[in-house]
């Protein structure tokens, strides 16, 4: 709500009377530890390709797939909310297709305070999208003023593949854009609908052409770490990493993974640490 925003809040010598300190809490004891892959970083920015009219409002898009946010230019009416949905496809008569989210919404709202122009992204959460519908602007917006930040595990890319044939070389494409999307922390299984998860079997599946593409050695020690930190009292390896209360011990192919991806970082870099640990 940009009408709470208090100006100069962000800079030395606000007087902030009235602002209230943080509190502690006492921890569980759990050592803490430097994650030992990069952190989530915003690796490439893609212009906005059309702007054009929906039944809601302005439908924008990007020519890409990705995970990521949006960075926008808004101007609305005071007190009126400009609505954000994200989208990968679109449906039979144009418009944003959200059906396949099942329970999620990708949805954003800001409240303007004055019809200047503002410059917001979110940088919270993360959405899985190649269009956005944009609702309750000022005029007609322009592509220039919306810029899509592809964001994932700033892992470099170490492999490339290139042959003679163009379709065979999409595919490969393919193949780093979908990196791209699900290697967020932990491999997810999808960056969009409502099952953002380091699902196992997806991991230990999709490992060896991963380690391929990026440099993927840290970024599979953490996620074995979160394996061996969800690991039941009797040693079951959870679904997914980390551990959600909600789900049961892996079955054959996704708990196989704690077995399975360690041997994959040794194949792929000499590395014995992971089979050490664990």
């Amino acid at each position: 709500d940009a009408r709470l925003e208090m100006p100069g809040w962000d800079r030395a010598g606000f007087a902030a009377e009235g602002w209230s300190p943080v509190s502690s809490e006492d921890r569980d004891g759990v050592e803490l530890s430097v994650s030992p892959t990069p952190p989530l970083r915003a690796t490439l920015e893609i212009p906005a390709a059309e702007v054009r009219k929906s039944s809601q409002g302005w439908l924008v898009d990007f020519g890409q797939n990705m995970s990521g946010w949006v960075r926008m230019k808004l101007r609305g009416r005071p007190g009126k909310t400009i609505r954000l949905r994200h989208g990968e496809v679109l449906d039979a008569e144009g418009g944003l297709y959200t059906e396949n989210l099942r329970g999620a919404t990708q949805e954003g709202s800001i409240q303007v305070s004055d019809t200047k122009v503002i410059t917001r992204e979110s940088s919270f959460s993360l959405n899985g999208f190649r269009f956005i519908e944009v609702t309750g602007l000022i005029g007609e917006p322009s592509p220039d003023e919306f810029t899509a930040r592809a964001v994932h595990s700033d892992l470099p890319l170490t492999g490339s593949f290139e042959c003679s044939d163009a379709e065979l070389n999409q595919v490969w494409r393919n193949t780093v854009w979908g990196q791209r999307v699900n290697y967020v922390c932990v491999q997810t299984d999808c960056p969009q609908r409502d099952e953002r998860l380091g699902w196992t079997g997806d991991a230990q599946l999709c490992a060896p052409l991963g380690t391929y593409n990026m440099e993927c050695a840290g970024f599979f020690r953490k996620f074995l770490i979160d394996l061996a930190d969800g690991q039941s009292i009797e040693g079951g390896i959870p679904e997914v990493g980390p551990r959600i209360s909600t789900f049961l011990d892996a079955a054959p192919a996704w708990g196989d993974a704690f077995i399975i991806l360690p041997w994959i970082l040794y194949q792929m870099y000499g590395e014995v640490e992971s089979i050490a640990m664990h």
